[in-house]
């Protein structure tokens, strides 16, 4: 396990020893430029730096986080198993987050995630999920 550990720092006016980078996605007068939508396949840019224990010089991670990286087809269908899920626990507990996400909604979500089902238990949670709905008169 990795210790984490936040730095703040400051620098006085006018100095060149910041520590903050350029923005990535606006210009100096902080307006979306043709820089921005060069990166419009970019949700984000993460940064990360850690120091392993006993190490003298941190380490840096960089990686753009791109809209569209390639999800593989069997862990889409396992996020969108898994929303169902929390959307039915939701449900059940009467979760004051759901909006108007209803029982046919949570069916209609773990029926797309369903996929390779090779012990039925996905087919298990969709048939429990239905008679949730009936007990609850819906």
């Amino acid at each position: 396990m990795l210790p984490l550990l936040a730095v703040s720092t400051t620098a006085p006016v006018g100095s060149k020893a910041g520590l903050i980078d350029r923005r990535r996605y606006a210009d100096e007068n902080d307006n979306a430029t043709t820089e921005r939508q060069g990166k419009a396949s970019e949700y984000g840019f993460l940064k990360i730096r850690y120091k392993l224990p006993k190490a003298f010089r941190s380490r840096l991670i960089e990686q753009p986080i791109l809209i569209d990286a390639g999800v593989p087809a069997n862990l889409e269908r396992d996020v969108t198993f898994s929303t169902a899920v929390a959307g039915f626990a939701q449900l059940m507990r009467n979760g004051k987050y759901t909006g108007a996400l209803k029982f046919d909604d949570v069916i209609d979500e773990a029926e797309r995630g369903l996929g390779n089902d090779r012990f039925g238990y996905r087919a298990e949670f969709i048939d429990l999920v239905r008679k949730a709905k009936k007990a609850r008169g819906m």
